[in-house]
């Protein structure tokens, strides 16, 4: 079986990334930390809560970085708090 050939997409600019990341980063773990999402944070426990290297690894604020480049460093942190909050209650629908 010969590999899938992938397309070349025309792309008439090249992806950004916002200049705030690593502060989403860090207050996007000290917040679902707060709420417990979080079996390291020292909130309330909440059942299905990620383990820390898993929350690091799925990297919700690289996300909102590079789809919202231009967006001010509080705006940011909002827009990763809906991102990890939507995420969260979608993986724990799984749990309960």
């Amino acid at each position: 079986m010969r590999p899938c050939e992938l397309l070349q997409f025309y792309m008439p600019w090249s992806a950004r990334l916002n200049s705030n990341i690593e502060r989403a980063q860090a207050h996007s773990t000290t917040w679902a930390g707060e709420l417990g999402m979080l079996q390291t944070g020292y909130g309330r426990r909440v059942a299905g809560a990620w383990g820390g290297q898993e929350f690091v690894s799925t990297d919700y604020a690289l996300l909102t970085a590079l789809t919202h480049p231009d967006a001010a460093p509080a705006e940011l942190d909002l827009v990763t708090d809906w991102y990890v909050w939507t995420f969260f209650v979608e993986d724990r629908k799984s749990v309960v």
